[in-house]
């Protein structure tokens, strides 16, 4: 499945799964809200890894993980495949997807 949350689960022909909410891309275009997400994703790593060196994470400390890759593939419940965890909402009424760190 395309890792942006707001894919749709059409895409699965046969797979029994059928979604209760769908999340729908903020701007309402797929394509351009879906490279955005992947700009954010490579702007975070590389602005908290610009020498290429820095700031790993994750369980495994044989294979660190680059920030943004901590939460790869992670969103909120209410979508499909991959949305295994909830969403917080903060007093703003902005969403972000809640697993461990990924906040």
């Amino acid at each position: 499945m395309c890792a942006y949350p707001f894919a749709q689960p059409k895409l699965f022909p046969g797979s029994g799964f059928v979604a209760r909410e769908k999340m729908k891309p903020p701007k309402g275009d797929t394509g351009i809200d879906g490279m955005i997400s992947v700009v954010a994703h490579e702007l975070a790593e590389v602005s908290s890894n610009p020498m290429l060196n820095g700031w790993y994470g994750g369980e495994d400390a044989t294979a660190p993980t680059e920030i943004a890759d901590l939460c790869l593939g992670v969103y909120g419940s209410g979508g499909g495949r991959g949305y295994m965890r909830s969403v917080y909402k903060d007093r703003w009424r902005n969403v972000y997807n809640v697993k461990k760190k990924c906040v």
